[in-house]
């Protein structure tokens, strides 16, 4: 499963419920300016690799974004808007379940 915002200001809001992958699910943002928002609670499931990346990946104030399997997210991000798991604690949302892990945007896998 593949979800983008494409373009130099791509955005791509996450407003709630669940995103199911057998294989991979990768949430993109593209361009200099692009974001992730997750602006209600998220939940990542499936065995699945699940790849956020994004200029800056946001996690809305009190909102969770679920991640469900073995392994945590890989968040690719010049920005970490959240708290835990890499975040800047700039928001009171985060990562739960398997958490995630974040990483430079630079070092992101092609979408």
């Amino acid at each position: 499963m593949q979800a983008g915002g494409l373009g130099n200001n791509g955005t791509l809001n996450v407003g709630g419920g669940s995103i199911d992958a057998a294989n991979t699910i990768k949430l993109y943002a593209g361009g200099s300016n692009g974001q992730v928002n997750f602006t209600d609670n998220v939940t990542l499931s499936g065995t699945s690799l699940k790849i956020i990346a994004a200029d800056a990946v946001t996690i809305f104030n009190g909102k969770v974004v679920t991640v469900l399997g073995t392994n945590p997210a890989s968040v690719f991000t010049n920005q970490a808007d959240y708290s835990g798991f890499g975040g800047n604690n700039s928001t009171a949302g985060t990562f739960g379940g398997s958490g995630a892990t974040t990483q430079p945007l630079g070092s992101a896998p092609g979408y």
